[in-house]
């Protein structure tokens, strides 16, 4: 988590830096232009075409700030210093897997538990919120691990997608993705998400863990959201494996973000509805996998 605060704050002064320097272009532009239009009024007497070539340079100064102002923000080593950072607190992950799936065990008592259950529950004490689910997978303990983590590198997210090399290449994959949506309203919204997850095989079971980092786009500016997850599979039976699957949301927003903004309610919406449905994507693909093995 710290080493989310460390990164927004990062993101946040080069978007300042950015900023400012933009602001020293278009004072730059500005001068340009009084130059240029001066110049224009003191060439009325030529001829036509000298006056539409300084017209014509006036505009494409114009044009070409508004391009460079509605560039995205380019920070070098970004993702690389991204990734290294949450590959580092991997195995500290991996440390608390039993703490977090402890959880799910409190809840097995319930009526409906042997259902399988894509839900969020909100955290009143911290802001956190944590999704808990589990499905009986119908293939044997080795077949089901092989093949989760063939799913586990998220191939259904395809919008902008890029993948790293990462350490640990054989166990470990880190992605960054797009995901684009139209609001109520009709506005579109977007959210760039980044994750690296890693896997544990232990004697009878294997453990996927991962950190997720979504940073909001568009009217989702200076709105950020942390996830922490985990994904325990252990045989049942010879032919049954029992997936488990905990997960803990943290937002996080940044500079004057109010979270009574309707704003602020669909980023949290489109995160979790996005987290909820990777699930739902994976372990889809994995039964699909499983049966053309079969």
């Amino acid at each position: 988590m710290a080493s989310s605060w460390w990164l927004v704050a990062r993101w946040q002064r080069a978007a300042r830096l950015n900023a400012e320097e933009q602001k020293r272009r278009l004072w730059a532009a500005v001068d340009t232009r009084a130059a240029l239009i001066q110049a224009l009024q003191t060439t009325m007497h030529t001829s036509l075409g000298q006056q539409i070539d300084v017209t014509s340079e006036l505009f494409k100064n114009s044009a070409e700030l508004l391009a460079d102002k509605n560039k995205r923000i380019n920070f070098d080593s970004s993702d690389a210093e991204t990734f290294a950072a949450f590959v580092h607190e991997l195995d500290v992950i991996y440390s608390q897997t039993d703490k977090a799936l402890h959880a799910i065990s409190l809840e097995s008592t319930s009526k409906d538990w042997d259902a399988p259950r894509q839900t969020w529950k909100e955290d009143s004490k911290t802001g956190c919120y944590l999704h808990m689910s589990h499905q009986t997978i119908s293939s044997d303990f080795k077949e089901t691990c092989a093949v989760l983590w063939q799913v586990a590198y998220m191939t259904h997210r395809q919008e902008n997608r890029e993948v790293f090399c990462a350490v640990d290449p054989e166990n470990t994959v880190a992605i960054k993705f797009r995901i684009t949506t139209r609001l109520n309203s009709g506005r579109i919204a977007s959210v760039l998400q980044r994750v690296v997850t890693r896997r544990y095989q232990e004697d009878g079971r294997m453990i996927l863990a991962w950190r997720s980092f979504a940073e909001g786009e568009g009217i989702f500016t200076d709105m950020y959201a942390d996830e922490t997850g985990w994904c325990a599979a252990t045989p049942l039976s010879k032919h049954e494996t029992l997936l488990r699957i905990c997960m803990r949301h943290v937002p996080m927003h940044f500079r004057g973000v109010t979270t009574n903004k309707p704003e602020v309610d669909q980023f949290k919406n489109l995160v979790l509805d996005t987290g909820s449905n990777d699930v739902f994507e994976v372990t889809t693909r994995l039964e699909s996998l499983l049966l053309q093995e079969a």
